[in-house]
């Protein structure tokens, strides 16, 4: 399982809210475990404690999302963090599945952190007066991502 503490889950609350009609995506940061990369335990790990919002309307932009990526890292390096996970919602209201997009920034993100969540977000669920969850979250298992909420 993952938990999202409060500061991400309001940063990624309100970048959603405020590009309501447009596609939206951002990074989730996790504390940096003593662990290798292959003995990390993805229930533990994934405790995210920050977010970083990215783009909003066109999301695959490639040379700016190294160059996020690339100073986002260098934060997380300051601050005993790690990129853990990435959060998007499609421009399509009613699209709550994984594109292309997704699957290749998932891919980069996943090079460093083979543990790493995405979370797709359900804009038919995202409702300012409920709280409600209203992502789904996705882990990488037998080549694909698997929608654990459905489990």
């Amino acid at each position: 399982m993952s938990e999202i503490n409060t500061l991400a889950f309001v940063k990624m609350f309100l970048h959603l809210a405020k590009y309501p009609e447009l596609a939206v995506n951002g990074v989730l940061l996790s504390t940096r475990t003593d662990s290798t990369k292959d003995e990390v335990d993805s229930a533990s790990y994934l405790n995210f404690v920050d977010c970083i919002p990215l783009f909003h309307g066109v999301l695959s932009l490639s040379p700016m999302l190294e160059i996020a990526l690339s100073q986002i890292d260098a934060y997380c390096s300051t601050r005993n963090l790690t990129i853990a996970g990435y959060y998007h919602a499609n421009e399509n209201y009613s699209d709550t599945n994984p594109n292309l997009t997704t699957g290749k920034i998932m891919e980069k993100i996943r090079e460093n952190n083979p543990n790493a969540a995405l979370i797709m977000i359900d804009n038919t669920l995202v409702d300012l007066d409920d709280g409600s969850r209203f992502y789904n979250v996705f882990l990488w298992n037998d080549k694909a991502w698997k929608n654990i909420n459905d489990s």
